[in-house]
């Protein structure tokens, strides 16, 4: 069956087009991709449907990618954990620079390249954790 192949992506962002951009360059992939403005929809989702990736903004209304990052930790879900890859314009930030040390989650540095995107997310999609 190939659909239980298809894997989940949820996209975490609040720019219309950046996250409409998304969903096509993922879905051309054959992805799954859903996609929220917020943490606070992402949780929302994250408890309904397991994703195998969300691809997240650091800064968000609400509930930015930190606080999501923290919430998906603490939460006890049914569903497996998913990889996070972040997406930030503020990497140099102090405060990002040390949450994205710390977690060492792949980050994109925006503006990016769709075709890097796609790297990325096809490389955590397979399992392999080389950099």
């Amino acid at each position: 069956n190939g659909r239980q192949d298809m894997k989940r992506v949820l996209v975490v962002e609040d720019d219309d087009e950046l996250r409409a951009v998304l969903i096509d360059v993922l879905s051309e992939e054959g992805r799954r991709v859903d996609a929220v403005r917020d943490g606070v929809e992402a949780l929302a989702l994250q408890n309904t449907k397991s994703y195998d990736v969300i691809l997240c903004d650091l800064r968000l209304p609400r509930l930015d990618g930190p606080a999501l990052y923290e919430a998906l930790h603490a939460g006890r879900y049914t569903v497996p954990f998913p990889r996070l890859i972040f997406m930030t314009g503020y990497a140099a930030d102090r405060t990002y620079a040390a949450f994205l040390k710390r977690t060492n989650a792949p980050t994109l540095q925006k503006p990016f390249n769709l075709k890097v995107v796609r790297q990325v997310v096809n490389v955590l999609l397979s399992g392999s954790h080389s950099t």
